[in-house]
């Protein structure tokens, strides 16, 4: 990112493969070197949240040797935010509450 800084990020929440949402984020990476404290204070408050850390942190562990974690903050000024949503249709609905009445959920 410090090669080039232009930067997408994308997040997706999925609860069914008819049922989710991405948003995906344009925008320019900053390097926030310059702000210790204010970095400081980010990973304090972070800190406070169970396993803020955990998806990312965890899939970098070894099982045998686990090592501390570094975070690195960075900052992302945002130009442009998009996003796609997907959700059942009327058939797909209907099915859903057949498999329900039929299952005694």
């Amino acid at each position: 990112m410090r090669e080039n800084p232009l930067v997408c990020v994308q997040t997706d929440e999925v609860r069914a493969h008819n049922e989710w949402e991405s948003v995906v984020v344009l925008g320019r990476y900053e390097d926030t070197s310059g702000y210790s404290e204010l970095r400081r204070q980010a990973q304090s408050v972070l800190e406070k949240r169970s396993m803020w850390w955990q998806t990312a942190y965890a899939a970098s562990q070894s099982r045998v040797k686990p090592k501390p974690g570094t975070p690195l903050f960075y900052c992302i000024h945002i130009e442009e935010v998009s996003g796609h949503k997907a959700t059942p249709d009327e058939i797909e609905l209907a099915l859903s509450v057949a498999h329900v009445r039929k299952s005694g959920r």
